[in-house]
């Protein structure tokens, strides 16, 4: 029987989430499993509370015990030496460590904030090339323009902006069918007014005047 247990900070923050009469229940269950090494009389979710501290326990009573044996060894001159040596076993064959005794597993805050990070950076890569601008070429500025059946001039209207760095102000361009209505509504308002379709008479207003004075 142990004089004391270990009670890790790790079992208290888990016990924290238990109602009372689980949290009472699984503490006395570790605790007592902890001096007497007898399993304890415990169900439901204290049990699994149990289960989970109980490792850790058997670990650090191996080690305890083990260390009494060392001093009683040293004693007596030291440890007897075996005929046919055994591969010692592993400390601790659960793989569960003295930071983390009740073995849980998964990210830890730090790690979930750059994940989050990384992911927000994909994000805005992916918003980036989305969202970049590839200068159309003159052939496609001409086959918009016949779709729309208006009156501006491919080769000017890609000169004036490929002059221009495809700014528009001080701003990139975005939607180059856009800047194209630009200037199809622009060059709609400056077309000069259309001749009336009738045929144009002239007239000797000379003759018109003689003939009225004989009248």
């Amino acid at each position: 029987m142990a004089e004391s247990v270990i009670f890790y900070e790790s079992f208290f923050r888990a016990l924290q989430t238990l109602d009372d009469a689980d949290r009472l229940a699984a503490y006395d269950a570790i605790v007592s499993y902890g001096i007497t090494g007898e399993d304890p009389e415990v169900d439901g979710v204290a049990k699994g509370m149990f289960l989970m501290a109980k490792p850790q326990i058997d670990a650090n009573t191996r080690r305890r015990e083990n260390g009494e044996k060392g001093a009683e060894y040293g004693r007596l001159g030291g440890r007897p030496k075996k005929e046919n040596p055994k591969p010692v076993a592993e400390e601790n064959p659960n793989g569960v460590i003295e930071k983390n005794p009740l073995g849980v597993t998964g990210e830890t805050p730090k790690e979930k904030v750059k994940d989050k990070e990384k992911d927000k950076a994909k994000e805005k890569d992916r918003e980036k090339r989305a969202s970049a601008f590839t200068p159309p070429t003159v052939e496609e500025v001409r086959a918009y323009c016949q779709e729309r059946h208006n009156d501006v001039n491919p080769e000017k209207w890609w000169d004036f902006y490929q002059s221009k760095n495809w700014m528009i102000g001080n701003n990139k361009m975005k939607d180059w069918k856009a800047a194209v209505r630009t200037w199809e509504q622009r060059d709609s308002r400056a077309a000069p007014a259309k001749k009336p379709s009738y045929p144009q008479r002239s007239y000797d207003f000379a003759e018109m005047e003689r003939q009225l004075i004989k009248n």
